[in-house]
């Protein structure tokens, strides 16, 4: 289930209150807990062929996931996401669009989004 704007906040935030009074660093809690959020959403997202064929190609090049920004390990659809949408999961569309399939295509021919690192 995407949250909502507010409840990301707070939700967020105690994770941000958490990670401080047990002296664990913040951003990367609660990037960890994002990552968490996102396989559930990441599910229930139309996937046309051509960003399945986009999966497949990434894959074969640079492995089954990338770490973008602070998220580790983040499969080819989230990180597409992430590229065209933002972390907010609440800006995340139900399907993927001509655009994004076009991004992909952009990514895969040497455009790597600013933030990504390939971790094979």
């Amino acid at each position: 289930m995407k949250l909502s704007q507010e409840q990301s906040a707070a939700r967020e935030l105690k994770v941000y209150e958490t990670a401080t009074k047990n002296g664990k660093d913040p951003s990367r809690e609660i990037a960890k807990d994002r990552e968490k959020r996102w396989v559930e959403i990441v599910q229930t997202i139309s996937v046309p062929p051509a960003i399945e064929s986009w999966v497949a190609d990434m894959t074969v090049s640079h492995g089954p996931t990338c770490d973008f920004y602070s998220n580790r390990n983040v499969g080819w659809i989230t990180a597409l996401l992430i590229c065209r949408y933002g972390e907010a999961e609440y800006f995340w569309p139900e399907g993927f669009t001509d655009l994004d399939a076009a991004r992909a295509a952009d990514w895969l021919s040497g455009k790597t989004p600013s933030g990504v690192e390939y971790t094979s």
